[in-house]
């Protein structure tokens, strides 16, 4: 009985990690194209507002 708990445990401890690692690179592709579209939105801003005549 035992046995089988700990089995489950380490099932769940290693799909906790899986879905807590695919959060993490979730949250890290979205904040990486947040920061990519900012630069971008930035660059084409400065076109505008870089010229000072």
């Amino acid at each position: 009985m035992s046995k089988y708990f700990r089995y489950v445990c380490s099932r769940l401890a290693k799909a906790n990690v899986a879905a807590f690692n695919l959060c993490i690179l979730v949250h890290h592709c979205l904040l990486v194209s947040f920061l990519y579209q900012f630069q971008n939105w930035k660059s084409s801003s400065s076109v505008f507002n870089g010229n000072p005549n």
